[in-house]
């Protein structure tokens, strides 16, 4: 069974129970988002913050599945301590309602992850100073409860508008194979000065689906997945399966030279991928083929995906060659490695962390 089917039976589930509530669906917003606090659409909430702010939200609410983009592994990418937790590119599942929405929304959350997981297995980490903390806590019959367990900061929210934030609790799932429980979703309570403007719970699909399976990430339950495992090395493996998908969908939703601030970002991923697939030994032609049978899956066009990839690949490839070139060269002339280093990082813009990686310094030998 592939992991674009689970994904499928998984949002099925969610739609049929939540429109047995009385959720009412909603449109995804277009991932080039039109909020100038995003550079992309990055929940289920992101374009329906006008209708919170305005009181628009029906009651009890929207059922929204998101295509997401998140960009906050390109710092850790190329971080070979860091390990990613989370993919850049994901779906996510929701439901948003307003001011009088909790009991029903509770009521929701409960039998949802009830009918998907004992409730033996669940967990809520929850703390004393959420206003919500006593109605969660009721509902969570036959839960485990962990209060205050995290730092303070782990129970709040920013949404990107001022004056508004929220305070909110995370559920999990037991990992019966590791004996830990693992995070899978949250429930946020939105304010503004004048009081509660509604009620968000979310979780990502893949996330959902990896718990549920005991795989040990979300990468394990993309659809990328299904076509392209790039080996036995899990941290590379994440790094490459997560550039590969940002690159490819970054192109699919037209970031290009025009876009500014996104353009940074599609440069950055596209050269992070090449550089990784170098490291995981891989045939370009391979990583191609499964970026564009994952924008397929995902219903959009691969051409810009396409050309982008020729681009980068020849760029990077020649970099790659050019060093070895030089390097051979300074080792036949006695040049110290400190110059070879910087001449390939300062000088052909090979980005200090795999030139490390890739190229060992002549006494390493």
């Amino acid at each position: 069974m592939t992991n674009k089917y689970e994904l499928e039976a998984l949002t099925g589930h969610f739609n049929t129970l939540a429109a047995q509530f009385g959720f009412i669906p909603a449109a995804p917003t277009q991932l080039l988002s039109d909020d100038e606090t995003l550079l992309f659409a990055n929940s289920t909430i992101a374009g329906y913050k006008r209708h919170l702010l305005e009181g628009r939200v029906p009651f009890p609410g929207f059922s929204i599945v998101q295509e997401c983009i998140r960009n906050q592994n390109l710092k850790s990418i190329r971080n070979w301590s860091e390990e990613l937790e989370y993919m850049s590119c994901f779906t996510q599942l929701g439901v948003l309602g307003g001011p009088n929405s909790l009991p029903r929304i509770l009521e929701f959350i409960t039998d949802y992850l009830a009918s998907i997981s004992s409730r033996q297995r669940l967990l809520c980490r929850v703390s004393r100073s959420l206003t919500l903390y006593e109605s969660v806590t009721c509902k969570c019959e036959g839960w485990r409860i962990e209060i205050d367990g995290r730092p303070p900061g782990y129970y709040h929210w920013k949404y990107g508008l001022d004056g508004v934030s929220g305070e909110g609790v995370t559920f999990a799932i037991q990992d019966q194979s590791r004996g830990l429980y693992r995070d899978i979703g949250n429930l946020v309570e939105i304010r503004d000065s004048a009081g509660v403007l509604g009620y968000e719970f979310g979780f990502g699909g893949e996330t959902l689906d990896s718990r549920l399976r005991g795989l040990d990430s979300p990468f394990e339950s993309s659809p990328l997945h299904d076509y392209l495992d790039v080996g036995n090395e899990p941290s590379l493996k994440r790094k490459m399966l997560d550039s590969l998908m940002l690159a490819a969908m970054l192109c699919a939703i037209g970031v290009d030279e025009t876009t500014l601030k996104r353009a940074s970002i599609l440069r950055r991923a596209m050269n992070d991928l090449f550089y990784l697939t170098y490291l995981c030994r891989l045939e370009p032609h391979l990583v191609l083929a499964a970026g564009r049978q994952y924008l397929q899956a995902k219903g959009v066009a691969d051409s810009h995906f396409v050309r982008s990839f020729d681009t980068f690949q020849r760029r990077v490839g020649s970099k790659i060659d050019l060093a070895r070139q030089y390097i051979d060269y300074a080792r036949m002339h006695d040049k110290a490695w400190g110059h070879v280093r910087r001449y390939c990082v300062d000088r052909m813009g090979i980005p200090t962390a795999y030139f490390e990686r890739i190229f060992e310094p002549p006494q390493a030998h």
